[in-house]
């Protein structure tokens, strides 16, 4: 082959891998780099039937059919939900293992006087708060006492009312905590193990009046068992348009406990944009706001341009609480 000749042929040879081999390769590494390309796991730090539960395996769903990709709940179960937490935290940082954690399971440093964990909030990046549990004050159905001024007066009028919460580190205990600081109500408080015990509590006349979530009470209320006086949101819910809020009555109350998304630290950008855009417009979509507030939850949206502040202020909120508390250790 003469000189020319194999320029011709070396030329046509290296265009044709450059057209048939490197090229596809490259889009193929594009494509592949894209996220998501294949399934992605949301830990849940709780058993499978919980509101936690049901709102991640909701948001899952909308997750599922927004990014083409199958999206697992997974339930890590235990330490005061450190196990779940704990998962994600040392989770591989692509975007294909997040949580959907309530705040202290993944800001334990505000609650180390009732909770020990292996990791901190610096473990993990948020990427959007999703939904939120409301903490609300409630009494038996029959109770003659029809609104929280009625069961603040009455309270301190007769010091010693038993009042039933979950627990100290509870946004219930926290809301009640408060209108005794501002009124001196002078309650007697009594733990249960859990919501359901508490709405148990007051319909058997163990406690006079109850700190809860209103999710977990939803149902005895739904059956006349217990009544709402006051949720603390900033305005009613329009789920429950005939409960007052906290804030009405004119006392402080409270964030509502939310439900975020989490990666591990180190996550890239376009994951949390991504997961982000993606929940804004989950959160949106009439079937999934309706039953979502059909569990006595409400949408708590905040994207990942500012729940790290926010995040970061109710945390010192937090802190700040259960210091006046001496619950700091």
């Amino acid at each position: 082959m003469k000189g020319s000749g194999r320029k011709l042929f070396l030329g046509f040879t290296c265009a044709f891998l450059f057209f048939f081999l490197i090229v596809p390769s490259w889009e193929a590494g594009a494509a592949e780099s894209k996220y998501p390309n294949r399934p992605i796991t949301l830990v849940v730090p709780y058993p499978p039937g919980g509101s936690t539960d049901l709102a991640a395996r909701l948001f899952a769903d909308g997750l599922e059919k927004s990014l083409k990709q199958p999206v697992v709940v997974t339930n890590k179960v235990g330490g005061a939900s450190t196990i779940g937490g704990n998962t994600v935290a040392l989770a591989k940082p692509d975007g294909y293992t997040l949580g959907y954690l309530p705040f202290h399971t993944a800001n334990p440093e505000a609650y180390a006087y009732f909770m020990d964990a292996p990791y901190t909030s610096k473990n993990f990046r948020p990427v959007c708060a999703v939904t939120a549990g409301i903490a609300a004050v409630a009494v038996k159905a029959d109770s003659p006492l029809n609104s929280l001024k009625e069961l603040i007066e009455y309270a301190k009028k007769n010091p010693g009312l038993k009042c039933g919460t979950s627990g100290k580190a509870t946004p219930p205990f926290r809301l009640v905590a408060t209108l005794d600081r501002a009124e001196k109500m002078g309650f007697v408080h009594v733990p249960f193990q859990g919501d359901a015990e508490v709405c148990l509590g007051v319909v058997g006349d163990h406690v006079n009046f109850a700190a809860l979530i209103y999710g977990a009470g939803k149902a005895m209320a739904d059956a006349k068992k217990i009544r709402f006086l006051a949720v603390s949101t900033k305005k009613r819910l329009e789920f429950a348009p005939d409960v007052p809020t906290v804030n009405e009555s004119g006392y402080k109350s409270p964030n509502p406990d939310s439900q975020t998304v989490y990666g591990p630290k180190g996550i890239p950008d376009e994951v949390v944009k991504v997961i982000s855009e993606a929940a804004a417009q989950i959160v949106q979509q009439p079937e999934y706001l309706a039953k979502i507030n059909s569990m006595g939850l409400m949408v708590n949206y905040e994207g990942a341009a500012t729940i790290e502040k926010t995040n970061e202020a109710e945390k010192e909120e937090i802190l700040s609480f259960f210091k006046e508390e001496g619950l700091v250790k």
